[in-house]
């Protein structure tokens, strides 16, 4: 059978005691204003939590019940369609049969927005869109890649999987993602790296996993637990204000609603604590383990070689452990030099508030493990394999991986062309960091030839050089081909918008904001670019509307759109440039 070495103790996260009891506190604050399906369902998904280890008993394969498969708990609540046109048995392509990643042009929405006008979870090929890596419109990469998922697929019981994989311009092994709604994104990095066509097999199966297992329920849970949240801030504080501005509230009762708002906000801000730094790592480190599990009951079914999940494991495990890195090392070091400087009782006041902050954030960072201990996925794959498959050992060891047709696929000049622009596009990026910017333009040059002219991540990363070179026209430049490009990322349009506004182009950057909020279905980043639109255009109410929007869902960009809705997002714009 399959011997692999793990060093080291077993990590298993929380125990079911503990999670039931930190699970209870978040649960009972969200159950008070859930409607009754999203009631039942979480319900149901508690009692999976606490269950205990996936494939303590069983195969995970022989859990799944026949039939079609279900959408997560979100979709069946909001009664949200998953985005794209996907045709139930082709799998990646739509009505047309087309398998790219095609544009096509939303109806544009009224400016009389309402809460239950957001989506708290993007359509897959828009998140994917919204990350700087972006998509790369290549049909053939995705052909190959929906043709593996569709021999996976065939061999398990759930049907109406609307799976359809896309290629993103990602450098991390670490990276693949599945959504909510089916699409999933796999790095181009992950198929230069992989030795065969069977290993690639277990990374398209362990995303296949996820959403065949409902795993994105966590995310409608954290979602939804902070919009609750955002929804008790903004509510008192808007009655607050509304009752101090009319003489509604005496000076005892504005006390007294101020005492149960800071009382109010503490359990708030505990239960999304609890949520996403001990109760979301905890599911997520099962969720992982149980798709490695699934993935491989998949392929033993197939005439894939399993055994290639364990290799795939020990070399994403390998390249963790080669790009490990302190995140906080450079701000620890720049409070350290500010602290050696200070000259009075204020500013050694700060000094220690912003370290205290820091380390505050570090340990949460350390809690909010997003994937989860490779070795211990590792460790519960192989003894998942020598506990339910010892009677198949002969015949799983029989099989062999098919390196060679996995490397003819690569040395296709489509595909041997594209790997080539990206390597060159990541390199770009690396030497710029270390600013030796010869090689990086080296690299840029050849990053954009042939087909990487109009691609964005080699656009953007040449954009990044030319901005730090002091050259904006060039800067601009490489933005507006990437933007005439067929898959302009987020990133793209946020670098173009910025250097127009900052040249006083106005209407130009109306324009790309117009553009983009269609494209990428009203993303955070642009409502305060639309609100100071609507100001501008004497639009008031349909700003003000926005804001509360903004305010109640998107709480990273809140201050942002207040600034906005009050006329000061330029002097918004020139603080955050002044603290880069």
């Amino acid at each position: 059978m399959i011997s692999l070495s793990a060093d080291g103790p077993r990590r298993r996260g929380l125990g079911a005691k503990t999670r039931t009891v930190v699970g209870a506190v978040v649960f009972v604050f969200l159950l008070v204003v859930q409607p009754g399906l999203a009631r039942a369902d979480l319900f149901k998904w508690i009692d999976r939590q606490v269950d205990g280890a996936p494939g303590e008993d069983a195969r995970i394969i022989d859990g799944l019940k026949a039939g079609p498969w279900q959408k997560s708990i979100f979709e069946r609540e909001q009664q949200v369609v998953p985005g794209g046109n996907q045709a139930k048995a082709a799998f990646g392509k739509d009505e047309d049969g087309y398998s790219g990643t095609k544009f096509q042009e939303p109806e544009p929405k009224a400016t009389d927005y309402k809460q239950s006008d957001v989506n708290l979870l993007t359509d897959g090929v828009t998140h994917f869109r919204l990350n700087r890596a972006g998509l790369i419109p290549e049909a053939r990469l995705e052909t190959k890649l929906n043709d593996i998922a569709a021999r996976i697929l065939a061999v398990q019981p759930v049907t109406d999987v609307p799976i359809r994989f896309v290629v993103t311009g990602g450098r991390g092994l670490g990276d693949a993602n599945a959504m909510h709604d089916g699409v999933i994104g796999i790095p181009i990095a992950i198929l230069a790296d992989v030795k065969s066509e069977d290993e690639m097999a277990f990374v398209v199966a362990h995303e296949i996993s996820h959403v065949i297992l409902n795993h994105h329920d966590s995310d409608w849970l954290s979602k939804t637990n902070e919009k609750l949240v955002n929804f008790a801030e903004v509510g008192f504080t808007s009655a607050l204000e509304f009752g101090a501005a009319y003489g509604l509230l005496g000076k005892d009762d504005q006390e007294s609603l101020q005492k149960k708002a800071l009382i109010g906000w503490v359990a708030s801000r505990a239960s999304l604590f609890l949520t996403d730094t001990a109760l979301a790592p905890s599911w997520a480190r099962d969720q992982e383990i149980e798709a490695d599990l699934l993935a491989f009951d998949l392929l033993a079914r197939t005439d894939y070689d399993a055994g290639q999940g364990p290799i795939f494991l020990e070399r994403l495990l390998q390249y963790f452990k080669e790009s490990e890195s302190d995140p906080f090392a450079a701000r620890r070091a720049e409070l350290d030099a500010q602290a050696a400087s200070q000259k009075n009782l204020a500013t050694a006041i700060a000094g220690f508030v912003g370290k205290l902050t820091l380390e505050i954030e570090a340990l949460t960072a350390d809690l909010e493990e997003r994937h989860p201990e490779t070795q211990e996925r590792l460790d519960s794959l192989v003894d998942y394999i020598d506990e339910r498959y010892e009677e198949m050992e002969e015949q799983l060891d029989a099989r062999e991986a098919d390196s060679s047709g996995w490397g003819s696929f690569l040395s296709e000049p489509v595909v041997a062309e594209l790997l080539t622009i990206y390597r060159n596009s990541w390199e770009t990026r690396n030497y710029t960091a270390v600013e030796n910017f010869k090689s990086a333009e080296q690299k840029a040059f050849a990053s954009i030839k042939g087909r990487g002219s109009s691609l964005a991540l080699p656009r953007l990363n040449f954009a990044d050089l030319r901005g730090i070179q002091g050259e904006k026209n060039k800067q601009l430049t490489n933005l507006e081909r990437a933007v005439q490009g067929p898959e302009p990322s987020f990133d793209v349009y946020r670098q173009a918008i910025r250097i127009y506004r900052d040249d006083g182009k106005i209407q130009k950057a109306d324009a790309l904001i117009e553009d983009a909020w269609l494209r990428f279905k009203e993303p955070a980043g642009l409502y305060p670019f639309r609100i100071d639109a609507m100001l501008r255009n004497n639009d008031r109410e349909a700003a003000q509307k926005l804001t509360t929007t903004c305010r109640l869902v998107f709480r990273d960009n809140s201050k942002s759109c207040v600034k906005a809705s009050q006329g000061k997002l330029r002097e918004w714009e020139s603080e955050q440039s002044a603290g880069l």
